[in-house]
């Protein structure tokens, strides 16, 4: 709910102002991470909204980077 309510404040009638913001996801492990990307991915695409994964396995573009309104990230926990 605070996706949509994030995206929902970026909305103009109707309108997602996709160039307007970014939202980080912090999953506590990788696999989580990579499980939460493909269900925002799924839930979010009918909103024309770009997810991705960003992890130390994973580079993005600049390009990418831009064209991506939601990153999930791993917390990374060094020992």
């Amino acid at each position: 709910l605070t996706v949509l309510n994030t995206v929902h404040g970026f909305m103009d009638q109707g309108v997602i102002y996709k160039d307007e913001f970014k939202i980080i996801y912090i999953a506590p492990m990788k696999a989580l991470a990579t499980e939460m990307t493909a269900n925002f991915a799924r839930r979010l695409a009918p909103l024309g909204l770009k997810v991705r994964e960003l992890t130390g396995d994973t580079t993005l573009t600049r390009k990418e980077i831009a064209e991506t309104q939601v990153r999930l990230i791993p917390l990374q926990c060094n020992e």
